[in-house]
């Protein structure tokens, strides 16, 4: 659902919650950066029609050197990282449906793999997120345009050439009325691959919302064992709480176009259970509907969240503001704003120097004198504002970023 406005999701290895590799040595022809501090930046731009074009960037934060323009070919809605030793990037095109390949020093295209395949076109398939597998070829992926039949789709990364080799069923919720289940995210843990659901449909120009879900797939056999039904409807991020993966915490949504009014918010979900706990927090307790969630220690987490409603032309409520407040999950207090009022924020994420990483964006390109300007924003991950000075400018909306393993 939330194309432009979605975090970032930095997956996690298919078998476990994550790695403890280090970056490898520089090689001697890199073309962007390398290591600590290198993040890589996709930018995006859209035209009055919708279509549009996004770059590949590079930002060595410690000259404050930026590489523009390594690749101009992407789609301007996407979603990348890179591998556990840092040496591929992989990026995303959600809408012409793709997942290219790229050499991390020389950013060169080396493989790109469309999402679908004869049955399911690549070009309608709407990819959302993907998970790759560090013990074998498999790379998953979200198909949030399919039908349930296809709404999750296995690529083989030695037969780039086949598109989807096979597909995983995914039923979607009976109130549900378009039959998509709208597979989002992806989130791994202990042999069992989880992605949610966010079931939504579009009627004119309103949408509505099933249940909150959590499709439960099994690794070996790639095939759908459950789902966790949610307290929340339309499930917009999922991140482990500590170092147990099957502990983790989920926010959701629910409806965009209203005010807060308690059915969404961030739950407490044990994936071994199959059970949440229900709301930690709610949408009215934090102040605004979240729309991701970032940790960066047990007591401090980063909430991004739409918030401000206004009546848009038709008089209707609009959440037209978004920015990011600091959050304990222990106490499900509410801290300070981590950033000031933006349009929209990309992506909230930690990176390998530990400082956070926050992609502004602007509506229709227009700056807002009342919001921050556009651009990647970097501050200490302390919980205090991030966003007081100026951010770099990369020419066009930050749209995702990756950074390699530290």
């Amino acid at each position: 659902m939330q194309r432009i406005l979605s975090l970032v999701v930095a997956a996690a290895a298919v078998s476990g919650c994550g790695n403890g590799n280090s970056i490898a040595p520089a090689p001697g022809d890199v073309r962007g950066c390398w290591g600590v501090g290198c993040a890589m930046v996709t930018t995006s731009h859209y035209n009055p029609d919708f279509s549009g074009v996004g770059t590949l960037d590079a930002v060595e934060m410690s000259t404050q050197k930026i590489v523009p323009a390594l690749d101009t070919t992407l789609d301007p809605d996407v979603t990348m990282y890179t591998n556990a030793d840092g040496t591929k990037l992989y990026v995303l095109n959600r809408t012409v449906g793709s997942l290219r390949r790229y050499d991390f020093a020389q950013l060169q295209v080396e493989t790109e793999i469309a999402t679908g395949s004869a049955e399911a076109p690549n070009t309608t398939s709407a990819p959302f997120d993907f998970l790759r597998d560090p013990a074998s070829t498999k790379i998953y992926v979200t198909l949030a345009g399919n039908d349930a039949a296809h709404a999750l789709g296995v690529l083989d990364e030695s037969m780039p050439n086949a598109g989807v080799t096979h597909f995983v069923n995914v039923p979607a919720d009976a109130a549900d009325s378009d039959g998509m289940p709208e597979l989002a995210n992806l989130y791994a843990c202990k042999g069992s691959i989880y992605a949610l659901s966010e079931s939504y449909t579009y009627q004119g120009a309103t949408v509505t919302y099933a249940g909150g879900r959590i499709a439960v797939i099994d690794e070996a056999t790639d095939t759908l064992t459950g789902f966790i039904s949610l307290t929340g409807k339309n499930p917009s991020a999922i991140v482990a709480e500590g170092d147990d993966c099957s502990k983790v915490l989920v926010a959701t949504s629910s409806d965009l176009t209203t005010v807060p009014d308690g059915s969404s918010g961030i739950e407490r979900v044990d994936l071994a259970a199959q059970k949440s706990s229900g709301f930690v927090t709610t949408d009215t307790a934090l102040g605004g509907r979240p729309f991701s969630i970032t940790r960066v220690s047990s007591k401090l987490w980063y909430v991004g969240m739409y918030f401000d409603p206004q009546p848009n032309a038709m008089g209707q409520v609009q959440l037209s503001s978004a920015k990011v407040v600091a959050w304990d999950p222990s106490t499900g207090a509410v801290g300070s704003d981590v950033t000031g009022k933006a349009g929209f924020i990309n992506f909230v994420q930690i990176g390998n120097d530990q400082r956070v990483y926050l992609g502004v964006g602007v509506f229709a390109g227009a700056a807002d004198a009342t919001k921050l300007a556009q651009g990647l924003y970097v501050g200490a991950a302390d919980g205090t504002l991030a966003t007081a000075g100026a951010p770099i400018d990369l020419g066009d909306t930050p749209s995702a970023i990756a950074f390699q393993s530290p």
